[in-house]
């Protein structure tokens, strides 16, 4: 029903229980296949990753990482891990998926 789901990365939908596993690490320069290969990587040292790293270009013109993990704990290791790390030169924000409005009915993010 539509309280038990949310806009996913794709545009379909994802099961609010999954919201926490999803993961957006903010403010990349650019995109491309090193920058993604590379931060998969590391991603994958704090859990699985449920679906492959996604690059949006943000409204500043520059890149935010968005990626499920396996589940809400290996989000949040990856979160502590990556919040205010450093990649490149550049501080790395990151934080973790929460619905809006207490969890009820569609929820983009």
């Amino acid at each position: 029903d539509a309280g038990s789901v949310a806009g996913s990365m794709q545009g379909g939908m994802l099961p609010l229980d999954r919201l926490g596993c999803v993961v957006t690490v903010m403010d990349f320069p650019f995109d491309g296949d090193g920058i993604r290969r590379t931060l998969g990587e590391v991603m994958q040292r704090f859990g699985t990753l449920g679906q492959p790293l996604k690059m949006i270009k943000g409204r500043t013109g520059r890149f935010n990482a968005i990626v499920e993990m396996q589940t809400p704990e290996q989000a949040s290791r990856l979160v502590q891990g990556l919040d205010g790390a450093s990649y490149n030169g550049e501080i790395l924000r990151a934080m973790a998926a929460v619905p809006q409005n207490g969890g009820e009915g569609r929820q983009d993010f």
